[in-house]
């Protein structure tokens, strides 16, 4: 939920415990508003996020207790502003936004403004985003043609950030050689305008599940598609026409996987393949793309989610909160099924690993989560972030996200 409210000045003394400000949605009881200018942030709770919002200008605040707000947001802006904004007389509103289940010490020094009245000067903190990705991905330009006999376009793309959104536009054009793969359609142009939160939190713990879309973007602006519109009908008798199964359309219950199973879906040398409409995307690890940047073992930022959060390929740390540990391959916590679902087709025709329900994820079983991701310091973030990593086995790439 997304709540404009005013902090009070009423504040008040838990035993043993500094002065707190209750939150209430619109009215004051005394009439006198805070504003929040700079925040130490080494105190909020994991996964909140701190930010600039429509240059509002705000003051610090010291030990606000923001008591049982949920989902909040806490927008902090430019506080040269805050002059002008002293001889308001209108209310001064914020939005919050981040996820707090508890009541929640914020610490940081405090100034109030009464509306129109003067303020009780305070020294200012800088404000750094929590978790933000910015700004990695938010100045990326390129455009240069790609001469591979099955691409033979020019690849274009761009990153850019503002203060809340992370954005790509783009061609879908691979920028590195495709030289296999058994493709229905030639890879063509698209148009991409694609948004994400450049400061995302985590919202669903156990995750959302993504069905038959996009999960994310590779920096060359290529999409993270790992489902596939293929299925089987439970008396499916081969992969042939007609026997059963199909590649695109599918409604039976027994959904394919494009990778490791019974069925050929084409894939090229980077798992990834081409969509009806000539839309390139990947089903696994962008071998070509990673080959590309040339990190060779080392954790490999190869993209963003769809909720914000980075995407790595392959490797990371051994130990998730230290970047002095070795460098390893990650490892899924989905397994094989070993006995077969009721219902199934035939493991003698289509073997264990053909289709998305012959997985089960159990948990501890890897590194990785249910979304195939953790929270740890990576290269690009050494204060640590949640992030994904697109593995050798399944899910390859997630199938969920635990952002918005």
């Amino acid at each position: 939920a997304e709540i404009f409210g005013d902090i009070d000045h009423e504040p008040s003394r838990r035993p043993g415990g500094p002065p707190h400000y209750a939150e209430r949605r619109g009215g004051s009881r005394r009439g006198v508003r805070h504003q929040i200018r700079s925040l130490n942030i080494s105190t909020l709770p994991s996964g909140a996020q701190v930010s600039a919002w429509n240059d509002s200008p705000v003051l610090i605040v010291q030990y606000a207790y923001l008591h049982s707000i949920r989902n909040f947001r806490l927008f902090v802006a430019n506080p040269s502003l805050a002059a002008a904004m002293r001889n308001r007389r209108s209310d001064i509103h914020f939005l919050i936004r981040a996820h707090v289940t508890t009541p929640t010490l914020l610490t940081a020094f405090v100034g109030l403004v009464a509306c129109g009245s003067d303020s009780v000067t305070a020294p200012v903190t800088p404000v750094t985003p929590v978790a933000s990705t910015s700004p990695f991905g938010c100045a990326l330009t390129y455009s240069a043609f790609n001469s591979s006999a099955r691409v033979n376009a020019t690849s274009t793309y761009t990153w850019s950030c503002s203060t809340t959104l992370r954005s790509l536009s783009g061609n879908g054009i691979p920028d590195h050689p495709v030289t296999t793969g058994n493709f229905a359609t030639p890879i063509g142009a698209q148009s991409l305008a694609i948004s994400m939160p450049v400061a995302p939190s985590i919202i669903a713990t156990a995750g959302t599940r993504l069905t038959k879309q996009a999960v994310g973007y590779v920096l060359n602006g290529v999409k993270l598609d790992p489902e596939t519109d293929g299925s089987c009908t439970a008396t499916a008798t081969s992969t042939a026409n007609g026997a059963g199964c199909v590649a695109i359309g599918g409604r039976d219950p027994w959904v394919l996987e494009a990778i490791g199973g019974a069925f050929a879906f084409g894939t090229d040398e980077s798992n990834a393949h081409v969509q009806p409409n000539g839309q390139y995307h990947y089903h696994g690890l962008p071998e070509a793309y990673i080959t590309k940047a040339n990190k060779g073992v080392a954790m490999t930022l190869v993209g963003f989610a769809v909720d914000g959060f980075p995407m790595y390929a392959r490797y990371g740390f051994a130990t998730a909160t230290s970047a002095s540990s070795a460098v390893r391959v990650m490892t899924s916590s989905w397994q094989k099924k070993t006995i077969p679902d009721a219902g199934r087709p035939s493991t003698s025709i289509f073997p264990m690993g053909t289709f998305t329900s012959d997985y089960q994820y159990v948990a501890g079983s890897g590194d990785l989560d249910e979304c195939n991701g953790r929270t740890g310091v990576t290269p690009e973030f050494p204060g640590g972030t949640y992030h994904y990593f697109i593995t050798e086995a399944f899910p390859f790439i997630q199938r969920c996200v635990k952002g918005r």
